[in-house]
């Protein structure tokens, strides 16, 4: 179950001595008594005191809900999943109210960095549909998905397999190797039927994907926040029915994955702020 911090129960402790995190560079401000950023700390157990990282892990979990808040990315998604631990439930949404909340389906598996959906075991998450509340941010003609890719794997075993999609497997699909044996493309579509290629011949599929649908005409494809495909004549046609990770239509595939979310379509700062946040929060959180 990937929960909201506001379902999970509270553990309200005092800061006490938390230490001095990063090594000793300063000494960290403990968290506020109240608001939404403490909510977030004390339903994942804070302050952490069966961990011998404490200091260190409230820093990042802290820094990470501090930056995505300063960067404006709260008011533009609607679901930021990051992991603080090594359980299910530390795949946590780190949006105050956010939108969505998922479940792992099928035997996925929590590893190192996050979640790995696995297609043997026709693993997969729902990030929306059916019975999941309504979105806010993500609508017709401005939408994106995203997500921090560990484990993409090879063209030979993830040739034409998606890392989002729906149940038609129509109007949203982002598949990292695409092209037959060779993968040497990516392609995307979101909320319409036509699909950008972006060329990624003898490059790593690891790190930040995002696709979004920036008006009723304009999809765009980034891999670590580079353009590698876009359209300004691809017409929006239908909005996405579901949200899938790690499955589109009937085929479901193995990805490993520190962080993922959806929401509205991103400028440029917003781009950069989540790569960089998602890059930073999976180099320092382990079990």
């Amino acid at each position: 179950m990937l929960y909201k911090f506001q379902d999970l129960p509270g553990k309200f402790s005092a800061p006490g001595n938390i230490g001095n995190p990063l090594t000793n560079i300063r000494p960290m401000i403990p968290p506020p008594e109240q608001g939404d950023h403490r909510q977030l700390l004390n339903a994942l157990g804070y302050p952490f005191s069966g961990f011998a990282d404490a200091p260190f892990r409230t820093t990042r979990i802290s820094r990470t809900w501090a930056e995505l808040r300063a960067a404006g990315l709260f008011s533009a998604l609607d679901l930021a999943c990051f992991r603080t631990g090594a359980t299910a439930g530390s795949l946590i949404d780190f949006v105050p109210g956010g939108a969505a909340a998922a479940v792992v389906s099928g035997g996925g598996v929590i590893y190192d960095h996050g979640i790995k959906t696995v297609a043997a075991n026709s693993s997969f998450l729902t990030l929306y549909g059916g019975s999941q509340p309504i979105r806010s941010q993500y609508s017709l003609n401005s939408a994106c998905v995203w997500a921090w890719l560990e484990d993409a794997g090879a063209a030979n075993t993830h040739s034409d397999t998606f890392l989002f999609g729906n149940s038609g497997g129509t109007n949203l699909r982002l598949a990292p190797w695409f092209g037959g044996s060779s993968g040497s493309n990516a392609i995307g579509r979101i909320n319409g039927t036509s699909q950008v290629v972006g060329s990624r011949s003898g490059l790593a599929r690891t790190g930040f994907w995002l696709l979004q649908r920036v008006s009723a005409t304009r999809v765009e494809l980034y891999h670590n926040d580079d353009l590698i495909a876009s359209s300004d004549a691809n017409p929006s046609t239908a909005i996405s029915d579901q949200i899938w990770l790690g499955r589109n239509a009937a085929t479901y595939n193995d990805w490993g994955l520190s962080s993922f979310g959806f929401g509205r379509a991103l400028n440029a700062d917003e781009r950069a702020a989540l790569l960089r946040i998602a890059r930073g929060h999976r180099n320092v959180v382990t079990s």
